[in-house]
């Protein structure tokens, strides 16, 4: 699985020799497209959510680099059909931190039939199948997938990397200093201006309603709200005299601007509507 927020230096991460194009990639889609920029004839990156798997219709193509993030070092070569793979006892093993256990002996002849045996072995479905490739993930947090034995190189299995736990969705905010509700900011020089601006877009707000009667900030929030049509942030009353700007998507910071921006005040708290996955 993938980590969102991957940064590759040059040299990081590396396809039959050729390194990936450095810079972060904060999708398993964008870092699939620049594997494939890389990547040899016959050999093929896709994404699936958050699992980046590999096909292949040439020779076997090592992946690797000085920080190879995939926990993979070989896509194995294109097979023929034919008899499929014979295992003898000790030619697959599997170790999910407890010792090695050997993959049953016998014929596979689809990739559904090595998928079971390996799951059998390793205690826990690691082994999945993706078309006619078989996928491995690790949710482990502390210990590794490594394959070995004479067929692990056949299929290009070796170490898959332990879990990174990724960071919960913590949405960007912004709390205002104190006000008072039921004002009326419809008299003549009562109205106030100011922006939110949140990823690049920014909203120009001007309060010229009448709260008189109003106990909270409930309708001057909804009317900030409505007003908010740019920067993807939402308004709220807290119940205690605040408006709080809260983004709906995307990673950074509300800030706040404009002729009355002292009149919001406050503070801001940076933050991502849909935090990290957790890669394996």
């Amino acid at each position: 699985m993938f980590t969102t927020g991957v940064t590759l230096a040059s040299g990081a991460l590396t396809v039959g020799g050729t390194s990936v194009a450095a810079g972060t990639y904060t999708s398993a889609s964008a870092l699939a497209t620049a594997i494939n920029a890389a990547a040899p004839a016959g050999l093929t990156a896709s994404a699936s959510g958050n699992e980046i798997s590999f096909s292949n219709t040439g020779t076997a193509v090592t992946i690797g680099g000085t920080a190879n993030p995939l926990g993979i070092t070989t896509v194995a070569a294109a097979s023929t059909a034919g008899a499929g793979l014979t295992l003898a006892s000790g030619d697959l093993t599997v170790n999910t931190g407890s010792g090695a256990v050997n993959v049953a002996a016998g014929n596979y002849t689809t990739p559904a039939g090595l998928v079971s045996a390996i799951n059998t072995a390793a205690g826990s479905s690691i082994a999945s199948v993706s078309g006619n490739e078989i996928l491995i993930s690790n949710g482990s947090t502390t210990n590794t997938v490594a394959f070995a034995g004479s067929a692990a190189a056949t299929l290009g299995l070796g170490t898959v990397a332990v879990a990174t736990a990724g960071s919960p969705a913590t949405s960007a905010t912004w709390t205002s200093a104190t006000i008072t509700a039921g004002t009326d900011y419809s008299a003549g020089g009562a109205s106030k201006t100011f922006t939110v601006t949140f990823g690049g877009n920014t909203d120009t707000i001007t309060l010229n309603q009448d709260y008189t009667g109003d106990t909270d900030l409930t309708n001057l929030a909804s009317d900030v709200t409505a007003a908010l049509s740019s920067s993807g942030v939402t308004a709220a009353d807290d119940g205690s005299g605040h408006l709080v700007f809260t983004a709906t998507a995307g990673a950074g910071s509300i800030t706040i601007g404009g002729a009355d921006s002292a009149f919001v005040g406050g503070s801001g708290t940076a933050g991502s509507a849909t935090g990290s996955t957790t890669a394996t």
